[in-house]
């Protein structure tokens, strides 16, 4: 659980005392480590110097300490977070990034059988026995041994192969057209590309040229890495697979993107300002990241990026054209790199 006063032995490992009193150095590692996902609570209330010990050991696979390192490699994690709270924090940004998306859970309907619920979560989730089971192995300083006592008493609804063929079947999800992926190009270049100062850098100040008033990145002060993007084509490909659709199509990222971006925007403060007053049904980034894709969807992506798709085609051929005349962000971006970087996969 997030705690101010979280420290690295709490949150990673700690040294095995009773062996280091007799000369032996030893390491006990936290069980939760072993888990097959983890499970962050309050995020924001960790400080800063915590989340990195966390970072590092969610974006290597990782975990280290002192001179000892455990292997468990990338699994599932999930963070949660209240907004409200006198310890809240901040997430720090490298952390964000690396979290793929982000939902809002609302307050549940007053009709809900709350007595229902409650004893479903003690007859599915509350298993003393069997967490006994782990915690003895854990006290025995049998890091493996948890791990194996772990196994032998996990329950799950979707057995092994099973959940390999679904992740197979949602990577082999294909696009419906070129569109998809010009969709998702174009609103990055108009958000990392500037007029005015070449690229967007955080500590430069959001531009006033106006060329860039024309697209989304003066709404956001900061850039997009190509972590969102990924997450964006993924989630969208789950998305499509769960409808039961057979390709991927632009309204699948229309509805993923903004629970991609919403964690990692630092919106600008005049796109703020102009939607304080809007009536919405989400928190504020979340909201502030629907109206962006779809103000760029019925904007400049149908206006521009796509009466630009022959100029893009053309430059992803390694043919030469007068960017100048294809005036969008993602063909001048694309066309700098094929004319700087050629042997570059565009």
């Amino acid at each position: 659980k997030g705690h101010p006063g979280q420290y690295e032995e709490k949150l990673v490992a700690r040294p095995h005392f009773g062996a280091l009193s007799k000369g032996d150095e030893r390491v006990v590692w936290q069980g939760y480590i072993g888990m097959d996902a983890l499970i962050v609570d309050e995020i924001k209330h960790l400080p800063k110097e915590t989340q990195a010990l966390l970072l590092e050991g969610i974006r290597t696979g990782t975990w280290t300490y002192l001179n000892d390192s455990i292997v468990e490699g990338e699994k599932p994690t999930y963070f949660t977070s209240n907004d409200w709270g006198e310890a809240n924090g901040e997430i720090m940004e490298a952390l964000a990034d690396r979290i793929a998306v982000v939902i809002e859970e609302k307050a549940l309907p007053p009709q809900l059988d709350f007595e229902l619920a409650d004893e479903r979560v003690k007859k599915d989730l509350s298993r003393p026995d069997e967490a006994q089971q782990c915690i003895d192995e854990l006290a025995k300083n049998n890091f493996q041994g948890f791990k194996t006592t772990l196994d032998s008493v996990r329950k799950t609804g979707l057995a092994k192969n099973d959940a390999e063929k679904v992740r197979t079947e949602i990577k082999s999800m294909k696009q419906t057209s070129n569109d998809t992926h010009y969709f998702l190009w174009g609103l990055a270049s108009e958000i990392n590309f500037s007029e005015q100062y070449g690229v967007k850098r955080a500590r430069d100040a959001v531009s006033d040229h106006t060329h860039d008033k024309k697209y989304a990145g003066v709404k956001m002060a900061r850039s997009m890495s190509p972590r969102p993007l990924m997450a964006a084509w993924q989630y969208a490909q789950g998305l499509a697979w769960l409808l039961g659709d057979k390709t991927v199509d632009v309204s699948h990222l229309q509805t993923i993107i903004p629970h991609v971006l919403a964690h990692r925007s630092k919106f600008s403060n005049d796109f703020k300002n102009s939607h304080t007053g809007d009536v919405r049904k989400d928190y504020q980034e979340l909201h502030l990241a629907k109206t962006l894709v779809k103000e760029y969807f019925e904007g400049t992506y149908t206006n521009s990026v796509l009466k630009v798709k022959s100029a893009i085609e053309a430059i992803q051929k390694g043919q030469k054209i007068n960017a100048k005349g294809a005036d969008h962000p993602l063909v001048r971006q694309l066309d700098y790199w094929n004319q700087n970087m050629p042997q570059s996969n565009i």
